[in-house]
């Protein structure tokens, strides 16, 4: 059988760079890449670390993963193969919700959603903008922009975060993460045999049924730019998907 048009075998010099956005099942995704390298060969800390990272200390690493923007693989000594998985925005945030209310640190966010019911959430000033258009931001906004988070998105963002998604060796989809799972391992050829497990996945997570159509709108009127990037991600991934059956 030829290779598939979707197929991107990794190189052993190649670095796989997974750009993490909250609550996509990205920790589930993660757990089944992660098998595929040895443990010295991932970069996976939290935070901000990898903005204070050399080229010198990123060098050792494959497999990087990590709540980073798409332009953090410019501090990576040579250019990433890029992977993603993007989730429904409405559905994004509903999981943001139930997720943070959950949290016992000292966190404002944390505090506020433990304090509030979901629709005075997602209204907070505080909380706007880690429900607004997220997925765009990872994947358009510069280092300084995604850190400073002082400005809005614009149609100019979306474009960029549009042509950072066709380009990617990889894009999942959370709605369909089975489907995506097996798109993974073919995409990088590597085992079908592979067990899929829920990590880091709400207890009893907010039904949308149960939501008042108001607060929907509200989630839906600030995700306008995310709304036409999952739908662009929708595109990319069963068109991949489709290419495979064919082969």
């Amino acid at each position: 059988m030829s290779a598939s048009p979707v197929q991107h075998h990794l190189q052993p010099d190649d670095v796989l760079m997974f750009i993490h956005i909250f609550k996509t099942a990205g920790t589930a995704l993660t757990h089944l890449v992660e098998q595929q390298f040895a443990e010295h060969e991932i970069y996976a800390r939290r935070g901000a670390h990898i903005l204070r990272a050399t080229p010198d200390e990123l060098k050792p690493y494959r497999y990087v993963t990590g709540h980073y923007p798409y332009s953090a693989q410019r501090l990576l000594p040579r250019k990433p193969v890029m992977m993603t998985i993007l989730r429904e925005p409405v559905a994004r945030a509903l999981s943001f919700y139930g997720y943070t209310r959950l949290q016992t640190d000292p966190n404002p966010i944390h505090d506020i959603a433990r304090a509030t019911t979901l629709d005075a959430f997602v209204r907070h000033p505080l909380v706007e903008r880690d429900i607004a258009n997220m997925m765009t931001w990872f994947l358009a906004a510069e280092i300084e922009d995604y850190l400073a988070r002082d400005r809005m998105l614009t149609a100019d963002d979306l474009q960029i975060a549009r042509t950072r998604l066709q380009e990617m060796a990889f894009v999942g989809l959370t709605e369909h993460f089975a489907e995506s799972v097996w798109l993974l391992h073919h995409t990088f050829g590597w085992s079908h045999d592979v067990e899929i497990k829920r990590i880091n996945a709400t207890p009893n997570p907010v039904k949308r049924d149960d939501v008042s159509q108001a607060t929907i709108d509200h989630i839906i009127a600030l995700n306008q730019l995310d709304i036409e990037l999952y739908a662009l991600a929708e595109e990319i991934f069963w068109r991949r998907f489709g290419h495979v059956d064919e082969s």
